[in-house]
């Protein structure tokens, strides 16, 4: 079965990738506001990827978009049968909880017509946990804060925006931990 790490540039998907070394790392342009953030972090993050992009999308209004996650592992499908996103246990979104991945995992086997898994290696761990078992196991700070986590359109962390505001206790709390 081929393995696809989706990659953002985030921390979730960073360490799902160091969590997956052999998986091909995929990223999906789908013109997200934060598209320069997010491909500079993962050039940073790896010396290999692929990039999609995805064209004829409509401006986006908002960072939300319904069924991104569905609609990235129906894009990974063509790379891989194991395909890997970084959620945890704490995730908040409906499309990125166990049941959620279950019910890709059943849509992409039913019309890819081969047995498809969409996966976390974090179901069971917070974020902070993840972050800590990557620090233990060998990663460094400095690689964690490669990663990105911004709503805004700048080259740069924003500081205020809910993403950020997350990120930087997530680091306080990593910090207090290490």
């Amino acid at each position: 079965m081929k393995s696809v790490v989706l990659v953002s540039g985030g921390m979730d998907s960073f360490l799902a990738a160091h969590k997956f070394p052999k998986a091909k790392r995929l990223f999906i342009n789908y013109g997200q506001p934060y598209l320069s953030l997010e491909r500079k972090a993962v050039h940073k993050q790896f010396s290999s990827f692929e990039e999609i992009k995805v064209s004829g999308f409509p401006e986006l209004d908002s960072v939300y978009v319904p069924a991104r996650n569905l609609f990235f592992a129906t894009i990974a499908v063509r790379f891989g049968s194991f395909i890997i996103m970084g959620a945890t246990k704490s995730e908040q979104t409906h499309d990125k909880t166990p049941a959620a991945f279950e019910k890709m995992s059943e849509i992409l086997t039913e019309f890819s017509k081969k047995k498809v898994v969409v996966h976390s290696p974090f179901w069971s761990i917070s974020k902070l946990e993840a972050a800590l078992g990557f620090l233990k196991n060998g990663g460094s700070m400095m690689d964690l804060e490669k990663t990105v986590s911004c709503y805004s359109m700048g080259s740069r962390h924003c500081g205020k925006c809910n993403a950020c505001v997350r990120r930087n206790a997530i680091f306080k709390r990593i910090r207090e931990n290490i």
